[in-house]
């Protein structure tokens, strides 16, 4: 943990260095000239450092594959686009192996906005936004980083996905409109802080094969299946101030744990929906309400201390909970009783308990592993 709090606060103050860099005279880029945005980022990457000031949106598809380039808006609504019409599977901007910063600029349209890749890869956008994205807003895979501060990632079928031993840090942003607002895969790891996620249509958070998330403050609201979720042996913690849900709220989890993972809660006093714990998963929940049920299935496990538990807990197939100074609204199936006698009106077994959903990695991505397994 002190590992990953250190990666945190470090990966906050390297900004510092790569905005206050002595940076040449600026590359001014007037977007409707033809080739200008390409010429200008061939002569960045002969540079050290180059600093491009967009003049309205650059249409087309564009790469950075060295150096270290800062892309800001001359002024607003200046930035990148793809037609919405447009066939093509290449990204809006791709970052290979290089350092690039954006500042207050727009990424519309595209499979895929921004795909930034490789272990001396990194992308910092700051007050950009991005959207309207076919299959993904935001990809950072193969050990590169992406940071992401006061930006707005919208509308589209996958918000951010971090892959393949990569890292994000997402602080004061905002994610909404999207099936999944974020995944963390394959041995990566996410630091989310002050960011709400809103408004999606299957989940909010998915963390899987073998990642980690914090999250520090914040919000999730209406995210239709799951507001947090943990798959095969990966890991979320809650940390302070982080809001589940609202009074209303039609969220169906507020979180879950799937497959060996665990999810830990310790400073959220109010927890808005059902809580899932499947599969040899385990949950460590204390100082919440919550307002839902709790299931646990298939040898999961769970503790909850200091709280109560406004639905039904129930345990099937060799799974337990164990309260401590918990109430909740009555227990089935569960061999511990501390948290509780049976429900006072006879529920019968539960028939069909809902299974939290596998949030898929969008199709550009689907398609590469493919495309590598054939080779």
């Amino acid at each position: 943990m002190q590992i990953i709090a250190t990666w945190t606060l470090t990966a906050a103050l390297s900004i510092v260095p790569v905005s206050g860099v002595d940076l040449p005279s600026p590359i001014d880029v007037k977007c409707a000239l033809p080739g200008a945005l390409e010429r200008a980022l061939l002569r960045a990457a002969r540079l050290d450092a180059a600093d491009v000031r967009l003049h309205g949106v650059c249409e087309g598809n564009f790469k950075i594959t060295g150096g270290r380039v800062t892309l800001r808006a001359a002024s607003p609504g200046s930035g990148f686009a793809v037609a919405q019409d447009d066939p093509g599977i290449a990204p809006v901007l791709e970052v290979v192996d290089a350092i690039a910063v954006l500042r207050g600029t727009i990424v519309r349209g595209g499979v895929v906005g921004l795909l930034v890749h490789g272990h001396d890869a990194e992308l910092l956008l700051i007050e950009t936004e991005v959207y309207d994205q076919r299959d993904a807003a935001l990809i950072a895979e193969d050990g590169a980083e992406l940071r992401l501060f006061d930006t707005t990632v919208r509308d589209g079928n996958v918000g951010v996905v971090v892959q393949s031993g990569s890292l994000a840090n997402v602080q004061r942003s905002h994610l909404s409109g999207f099936d999944a607002a974020m995944i963390v895969a394959d041995a990566s790891f996410a630091a989310l802080s002050d960011t709400v996620i809103e408004n999606n249509r299957v989940g909010g958070l998915n963390v899987t094969d073998r990642s980690d998330a914090n999250v520090l403050g914040g919000a999730f609201r209406e995210n239709a299946q799951v507001h947090v979720n943990a798959n095969d042996w990966s890991g979320v913690s809650l940390l302070s101030g982080v809001e589940l849900g609202s009074p209303g709220d039609t969220t169906q989890f507020a979180f879950g744990a799937t497959r060996n993972s665990r999810v830990s809660c310790a400073s959220t006093p109010d927890i808005y929906g059902g809580i899932s714990v499947l599969d040899g998963a385990s949950v460590r929940l204390s100082n919440a309400t919550v307002e839902g049920d709790f299931l646990a299935l298939a040898f999961a496990d769970a503790i909850v201390r200091n709280g109560s538990v406004s639905g039904i807990v129930f345990c099937s197939d060799g799974a337990d909970v164990i309260c401590s100074q918990t109430t909740s609204g009555g227990v089935i199936g569960c061999p511990s009783t501390s948290c509780g006698p049976p429900p006072a009106a006879h529920l019968g077994e539960i028939s069909r308990v809902p299974r939290l959903p596998d949030i898929q990695l969008p199709r550009f991505l689907r398609n590469r592993v493919a495309a590598d397994a054939q080779k």
